[in-house]
């Protein structure tokens, strides 16, 4: 009997283990009056709010879902105004307005609308987002670099909103379902659970191509306070700075429509200090000023980087500058750079955000990996 119940503490002592991974829930469908939900395979339902197991099914069902006043209407009257869709087996599919999503579907009514939230693993988001978004030709290093402060600056968003009904829009994101490049996949699942804290937490990780030989600090730039390594100087990227040269000229007359007034006088910058990397600028004309930050004007402009000196000559602004990018975390160019050197993917990491560290997500948490179908 004894040794009966040991087998039977060790095996609910695997199944406490073995705990579901973490996930982010993503905004696919806001205030939708319908949408068209697939699914294929065995699956099951539940009510989200109160975690009540409705029924299970082998049919599949491909219908429009709308909300109903005494619930939500899928193929029958759903006498619940929250839903949860579950796959059940490993080929268990569920498309959403005709894409694939991993994970779990979740549907609310509001007040005669739906919201549509796919709660998924972090990794597989991480391989639906990033496939459109990072080159495959660059080293395995690199690859891996960009792959974890990706990971990390997810990380943060979840912990940040971690009650929230949704932690990420679909459309803001990019997000589009399945993942579609084997090298990014590849790249994910070789540092799967890998990320980067800082004084102890996961931090607003970013990068850029190339920051000329000197980074600043996420906070110097984008204005917020938060907790983030400081920037570094002598980057590898600035043996080849003068490579990165760049010139673009804009007309007052568009200057002056972004800044709403009839003709533009001045321009004036405010860099961040010791990097002198810009995060924002001043449109002076003979009815006022307007104030915008670097992310605003680039996206009016299409500047390359924020690292530049704007002069004023006739009917023109003439700006010259290098770089490419808002300058902060970690350079693209400097990592090659370290990769061709033989440097390892921590030092590269390392190199670009001093007190950092690396961890092993997972393994700091002794949980083991999880099989469940949804997460698969």
């Amino acid at each position: 009997m004894k040794k009966i119940l040991i087998l039977l503490l060790l095996f609910c002592s695997a199944l406490i283990a073995e705990e579901k991974p973490v996930t982010v829930r993503v905004l696919l469908s806001k205030l939708a009056e319908e949408a068209q939900i697939e699914v294929q395979g065995r699956h099951l339902l539940y009510n989200p709010k109160t975690e009540t197991f409705l029924s299970s099914s082998n049919k599949k069902i491909k219908a429009r879902i709308s909300s109903h006043e005494k619930g939500l209407q899928w193929n029958e009257l759903i006498p619940h105004h929250q839903l949860r869709i579950v796959p059940d087996e490993k080929n268990c599919s569920i498309l959403v307005n005709g894409i694939q999503y991993k994970g779990w579907i979740e549907i609310y009514n509001i007040g005669g609308t739906i919201n549509i939230v796919n709660e998924v693993d972090a990794e597989n988001y991480l391989k639906a987002t990033l496939c459109p978004k990072l080159s495959t030709k660059l080293s395995k290093e690199t690859l891996d670099s960009l792959v974890i402060l990706e990971r990390t600056n997810l990380y943060q968003h979840i912990e940040k909103d971690a009650y929230a009904t949704w932690q990420l829009q679909a459309d803001s994101v990019g997000y589009q379902g399945i993942a579609q490049s084997k090298a990014i996949c590849d790249a994910i699942e070789r540092t799967r659970d890998l990320v980067l804290h800082y004084k102890n937490k996961p931090f607003a990780a970013s990068w850029g191509l190339d920051h000329a030989g000197r980074s600043v600090s996420y906070p110097a730039i984008f204005r917020k306070e938060v907790e983030v390594p400081a920037g570094v100087d002598n980057l590898p990227s600035l043996q080849a700075k003068t490579k990165s040269l760049w010139k673009s000229s804009i007309s007052l007359q568009t200057l002056a429509q972004i800044a709403e007034q009839k003709q533009l006088t001045k321009i004036q910058l405010f860099r961040a200090e010791k990097s002198g990397k810009v995060y924002g600028l001043r449109l002076t004309g003979p009815d006022g000023a307007k104030d915008l930050d670097i992310q605003t004007f680039q996206n009016a402009v299409k500047l390359p980087s924020n690292d530049f000196t704007v002069a004023i000559r006739g009917k023109k602004a003439h700006f010259t500058g290098y770089g490419k990018g808002l300058g902060t975390g970690l350079c693209v160019a400097s990592a090659e750079i370290l990769a061709y050197r033989k440097a390892s993917v921590e030092k590269i990491l390392l190199t670009h955000f001093p007190g950092a560290k690396l961890i092993n997500i997972r393994q700091e948490s002794g949980k083991r990996p999880v099989t469940g179908f949804a997460w698969q």
